[in-house]
């Protein structure tokens, strides 16, 4: 087997290469790794041993189909002329021409399972299949219909996954090995990998709530707890910490209700109002906190759910908190603590690459602030505009519809918007959850969490996106109480998830599967250049050859009509 050596060898990426000839493997590793490597590296073998199979790489977006597949064929030398983008925008005609002719194929799982549905796609010439994001295979999702389909028409392929983080619980990496036939576990955590990985500095600012917060806070907590909890208080044990609480954790005791006990839904409902309320109090925008707060008065009033006198607008302690708010936005909010903060620390690192520039110019440095919430992205980039050209930055959102009813951004303003920054014309985005992961965005130097999150598969998706060519900075910024313990939750979270797939605690690997590589082929690697090309001279070169192609057809009609 052939093992490229056109870049310093990492032992850990050989040995996982070797390993996952012969099985299923799910491949975890931190992001910025080598997991692309680690699967061009296989893909380039079974592309060798078997010149008349079909191999296929796996990406949950378009975007990331087209890093992908640049990045695998420039690792591996493997032939651009052997392989195809496919996504649904190829037409079902021109996409079976290239089933007919190509070898190695990059595409979403929703192209190929309509490929496979339509037997455009013959499964049984499947013989290696690359599922890049792996976390994903859950529920009802493409990867998992895809491997679904090719396992009753064909069992004789190997199946390569990649992910940093599979799962948030040893349930969920458990139903992610049933459904992907996993027979091993290759992972490697950043104390093993210490002398490869480039430095990210991680940097955890505790924000304090200012005192005219602490006010309305504390007149929330009142109206809440007197007029909407007493009802419910039988469900708890102990009444909770109402500047502390979930939503999703008042959804749970809710769906615990007895069919008898549904009067006290609207109680529930009241409850998980409060507390996203404060959640956006303390650790989001004031402005988001005032909107969110005179909607839910307006969405109770229209709501057949709430008789009138168990209202929110009937109730005093409501009426109070929206005259306090008013009088305070009167004589001005201050601005919330993160804001000032994220915009310091953006500052800071322009200004000092700046002075550090001998040139007097700025570094193409490059940064991205994240943060959960739409308007809360859009507050950043205003408060932003005014440090042109320093801080050149823009939203970077997702389509669908916010809950406001305000469209998202389509493919297009997102293709432009990723275009000017890859061409520095910008050179901070403010994104929200649409750039942790499926996009690609290209080196940053500077991460801004304006929130942390309780999953650990999220947060390492934004931790990913600086640190892989050179050092990278992290600031994760974080209200003092609930958000805190919601960051202490995620990391003591992702340790138990490693924990539990370097040990194999609480989970189930899948027996083997037949071997389809030849016993013995693995016994020699051959260690060597494989003369890697860019895509662009690839293409450039094959389009050189159909011209040419095409020049001599010309001239042979010319010939034959003379």
């Amino acid at each position: 087997w052939v093992y490229p050596i056109d870049k310093p060898k990492r032992t850990y990426q050989f040995e996982i290469t070797k390993n996952s000839f012969l099985q299923n493997t799910l491949v975890c590793l931190p992001t910025g790794a080598g997991k692309t490597f680690i699967a061009s590296v296989v893909m380039l073998n079974y592309y060798l041993w078997f010149p008349h199979r079909k191999i296929i790489f796996l990406a949950p977006t378009k975007p990331l189909v087209s890093q992908q597949a640049k990045a695998c064929l420039e690792s591996s030398g493997i032939n651009v002329i052997d392989s195809v983008e496919l996504t649904g925008e190829v037409g079902q005609d021109v996409r079976q021409s290239y089933w007919n002719q190509k070898r190695v194929f990059f595409m979403t799982p929703q192209t190929l399972l309509n490929d496979i549905s339509s037997n455009r796609c013959l499964s049984k010439a499947v013989v290696l299949v690359v599922i890049d994001e792996a976390h994903r295979a859950t529920g009802n999702y493409a990867y998992t219909q895809v491997v679904n389909e090719l396992w009753k028409r064909n069992a004789k392929f190997r199946i390569l996954a990649l992910s940093a983080t599979p799962g948030s619980s040893s349930g969920s990496i458990q139903s992610l090995i049933n459904v992907l036939h996993i027979n091993q576990i290759e992972i490697r955590d950043e104390k093993d990998l210490k002398q490869f990985k480039i430095q990210k500095v991680r940097l955890y600012i505790l924000v304090p709530v200012v005192k005219k917060v602490q006010f309305i806070l504390k007149i929330s907590i009142i109206a809440l707890s007197q007029y909407y909890f007493r009802a419910i208080a039988h469900c708890w044990r102990s009444p909770p910490l109402f500047d502390c609480i979930h939503p999703y954790a008042i959804q749970r005791r809710a769906s615990g209700l007895e069919p008898e006990q549904k009067h006290l839904y609207q109680n529930f409902t009241v409850l998980q109002m409060f507390a996203r309320l404060i959640g956006h109090l303390v650790e989001g925008s004031f402005m988001l906190f005032y909107k969110t707060l005179l909607k839910y008065g307006q969405k109770m009033r229209n709501s057949i759910c709430f008789s009138e006198g168990n209202s929110l607008e009937n109730n005093a302690q409501y009426r109070i908190l929206i005259n306090v708010t008013n009088d305070r936005l009167q004589t001005g909010f201050p601005s919330h603590p993160k804001m000032a903060m994220a915009k310091k620390l953006l500052l800071n690192h322009f200004g000092d690459e700046r002075r550090d520039n001998s040139r007097d110019e700025v570094l193409n440095t490059k940064a991205i602030v994240f943060a959960s919430n739409r308007f809360i992205v859009q507050e950043i980039v205003e408060m932003l505009q005014g440090q042109q050209p320093l801080i050149r930055a823009a939203a970077f959102v997702g389509q669908s519809v916010d809950s406001t009813g305000k469209k998202g951004m389509t493919q297009r303003e997102q293709r432009q918007i990723l275009r000017m920054f890859h061409e520095e014309t910008l050179n901070t985005l403010v994104a929200s959850s649409i750039a942790e992961e499926g996009f690609d965005i290209g080196e940053v130097d500077l991460i801004v969490c304006y929130d942390s999150q309780k999953s650990p598969i999220r947060m390492l998706q934004r931790l990913g996106r600086t640190g892989r060519k050179r050092a990278g900075i992290i600031h994760i910024l974080m209200a003092a109480g609930r958000e805190e313990n919601h960051f202490s939750k995620a990391q003591a979270t992702y340790q138990e998830v490693q924990s539990t797939l370097k040990n194999l605690t609480n989970i189930v690997l899948h027996p083997n599967d037949d071997c389809l590589v030849p016993e013995g082929l693995l016994s020699v690697c051959v260690e060597q250049l494989v003369n890697i090309k860019t895509i662009e001279n690839q293409k450039r070169k094959k389009k050189i050859r159909e011209m040419e192609k095409e020049r001599k057809t010309k001239v042979k009609r010319i010939k034959l009509e003379y």
